[in-house]
């Protein structure tokens, strides 16, 4: 099968390449650059839409969001709709439901996006809607948490470097619930859907729920880590951390985002081929 991807250079995109092509398929790398979509998705029968201007740079103004996930997902879009496109997967985030909440999300949940990014994706969801409602080609939006695995940066590779160094560390929280998943596990969401005929549809995706301490103490475990975890109030964590302006570090680290994924587990019949003590050890691995 002839499956174009956007974002290969990045950590989702070079992984879901490499892996389809282990399975046999012929992998279009569509570049921005390179303009004509519509050349670049002749023949293929698969669309997934991995790239994107993410939060780390959120102080760039919204213009730049919306002209990378908006308009230019806009442009995919009608491309792969006038080129028969079979299914387009459209990779979202679960920050389109906000930075923190208490009650488990899914994908009933109403969205409340915090920032240019979950800003973008949200309006870029909408406007895929609109495009591809009642037309033939599918339409897949993976709302998927912080994903994680070897190599990867940002806050997992930020938490594995703190607990290595086995400096004492206010993280023995176990109050909060926090959905994560592992990048194999990931991919094997999307080849499924690739594989697959069911109908459209949105799914929030996840494999594991953890608190702060349990992710911490496992991570702790694996690398061998000396790290003493001790507890703080949390009203002074968060005095804290808004003295010092990462009161959005603060939400990471002790607040909850956590997901109920029955629709896709039953959509796919899926359950994470991969646990959480396995994918952390090759996470830590590299």
């Amino acid at each position: 099968m002839k499956i174009a991807i956007t974002g290969v250079s990045g950590f989702l995109g070079s992984n879901l390449a490499t892996m389809l092509s282990d399975l046999g398929h012929e992998i279009v790398a569509i570049d921005r650059k390179k303009g004509q979509f519509e050349s670049q998705l002749r023949d293929s029968e698969v669309l997934v839409h991995t790239a994107a201007l993410v939060h780390s740079f959120e102080d760039r103004p919204y213009e730049e969001y919306y002209h990378s996930n908006v308009l230019l997902t806009k442009q995919l879009a009608e491309a792969a709709k006038n080129q028969k496109v079979k299914k387009f997967i459209f990779i979202s985030t679960i920050k389109v439901f906000g930075e923190e909440r208490v009650e488990p999300i899914d994908e009933n949940t109403t969205l409340n996006p915090i920032g240019h990014y979950s800003k973008s994706k949200a309006e870029a969801e909408k406007l895929l809607h609109d495009i591809f409602d009642h037309q033939e080609c599918s339409l897949f939006i993976l709302r998927p948490p912080l994903i994680f695995g070897p190599k990867v940066k940002a806050n997992m590779g930020a938490l594995i470097k703190l607990v290595s160094t086995s400096l004492p560390l206010p993280l023995k929280y176990d109050s909060n619930r926090r959905s994560f998943i592992f990048i194999d596990n990931f991919l094997d969401i999307i080849v499924k859907l690739i594989q697959k005929d069911i109908p459209s549809n949105d799914f929030v995706v996840t494999d594991t729920t953890l608190s702060i301490y349990e992710l911490c103490y496992k991570l702790k475990t694996i690398l061998g880590s000396k790290t003493f975890l001790f507890s703080v109030p949390t009203p002074i964590l968060k005095f804290l951390f808004s003295c010092i302006g990462q009161s959005e570090k603060y939400y990471r680290l002790f607040g909850s985002l956590h997901i109920n994924d029955n629709r896709i587990r039953q959509a796919l019949d899926w359950s994470p081929p991969i646990e959480i003590n396995e994918s952390l050890k090759a996470t830590i691995k590299g």
